[in-house]
């Protein structure tokens, strides 16, 4: 029974993401913590959609007519395209294959593999928001800027402050509508993963913390309310 116990508690602990503890070192303080901004769904959930989309266009032998029915057709063969084009020339043979694979040799038909589509999609994109929901913050401490992510393992990607030597803001249209930015950080003398960060959530508060850390010799106190992020 204890044996029991303890592999379902390293199961629990392989899939849960990443706690504060698990982050910092002793005497670091955390001053911003947050997740990206709901924007970063958007072009998950278009892609999501414009498969399904496709998938019930080409299952049904349909299309939705007038102008309304034109224009989802367009948007998805946009956001599709964009898609392919983003997918690397390895990914694209590898599902290529696996689609000849299904029709040609195990002789799965149309509507099996229309299935097969949409539980991919879906899956795909459950695991996007579970990712966005629970896994990926984004962190500015004492003394280092940082990010956590991954889910069945754990990526945790690290700046120290004193490296830090430019940092840009930009802000779309979308970005000054929703609140969000993209942040640039230049560090002294190496190429860093924490060199562009998307989708920043409440921009300007980790704009202000990141540049006083970082242009200051002195630690700033910083309210209680912060340290219990």
């Amino acid at each position: 029974m204890a044996r029991k116990s303890k592999d379902a508690a390293s199961a629990s602990s392989f899939i849960s993401p990443l706690r504060h503890e698990d982050i910092l070192v002793k005497g670091e303080k955390i001053i911003y913590c947050e997740r990206q901004h709901w924007a970063s769904l958007i072009q998950p959930t278009f892609e999501a959609a414009s498969i399904l989309f496709a998938v019930t266009i080409l299952t049904s032998g349909s299309a939705p007519s007038g102008a309304i029915g034109g224009l989802m057709i367009l948007v998805s063969a946009i956001v599709l395209l964009r898609l392919l084009k983003n997918q690397s020339k390895k990914d694209l043979i590898i599902y290529g294959s696996l689609l000849v694979l299904l029709v040609a040799f195990l002789q799965v038909n149309i509507p099996a593999i229309a299935i097969l589509i949409i539980f991919f999609t879906a899956g795909r994109f459950v695991n996007r928001f579970a990712l966005w929901a629970f896994y990926e913050k984004r962190y500015i401490t004492n003394r280092r800027l940082l990010a956590s992510g991954g889910f069945l393992g754990s990526t945790i990607s690290t700046m120290p402050l004193v490296r830090v030597t430019d940092i840009s803001m930009g802000r779309s249209l979308s970005g000054e509508i929703f609140d969000y930015a993209r942040l640039r950080v230049e560090s002294a003398g190496q190429d860093q993963a924490l060199g562009v960060i998307d989708f920043l959530n409440k921009p300007d508060e980790f704009y202000e913390k990141l540049i006083m850390l970082s242009t200051s010799e002195a630690e700033y106190d910083f309210d209680e309310e912060t340290q219990r992020l």
